[in-house]
């Protein structure tokens, strides 16, 4: 996988301001172009009968990739609880830019539940539409300090969709809990 994605120029994303649920990227203020600007990197949820989802827009993949790694720690818990106390690197392939997100997702739900770590801060290194790799900062959870909403089960291809739009990307995704 470092063939894929060595020749890609790091995108580094910038933490958003503790209570805002949503994450914005600074811009050249000097750049001119003909097109709309970018919206910010966003994510909401959504009404779901039994699981949680969030509908999520980024003007870049990277930027999709780490607000939705942003979504998936908020529908667990506080994002604002969560300090950058550990770095860990993460880097995953898969065939497609959705089974990507999917493989993305559950990766780092996998840390969460096996090394009991949160993740609030994300900087996509690498990325293409097979293959990320990032560094993610968090914490170990801690129970004093952290209230857990919801366990998630399983990050699942229900409802999924992953896609390029005129002003950058959108992407949907439903959590099992």
């Amino acid at each position: 996988m470092a063939n894929a994605l060595d020749s890609l120029a790091p995108k580094t994303l910038l933490s958003p301001q503790r209570g805002v649920v949503s994450t914005m990227i600074e811009r050249n203020r000097n750049s001119v172009s003909n097109k709309p600007p970018l919206p910010a990197a966003v994510f909401a949820p959504i009404d779901h009968t039994a699981d949680v989802g969030y509908r999520l827009a980024a003007p870049t993949l990277a930027e999709l990739f780490a607000v939705a790694g942003r979504a998936l720690f908020d529908a667990i818990t506080a994002l604002e609880s969560i300090q950058p106390r550990l770095a860990r690197q993460i880097q995953v392939e898969a065939g497609d830019v959705e089974a990507l997100f999917v493989t993305w997702l559950s990766e780092l739900n996998f840390y969460c539940l096996t090394e009991f770590e949160l993740y609030g801060d994300f900087t996509i290194e690498a990325i293409s539409p097979t293959a990320v790799r990032a560094t993610v900062r968090g914490e170990k959870i801690d129970p004093a300090r952290h209230v857990i909403h919801t366990e998630i089960k399983a990050v699942t291809y229900h409802e999924l969709y992953v896609r390029q739009v005129e002003n950058g990307w959108e992407a949907q995704v439903i959590f099992d809990v």
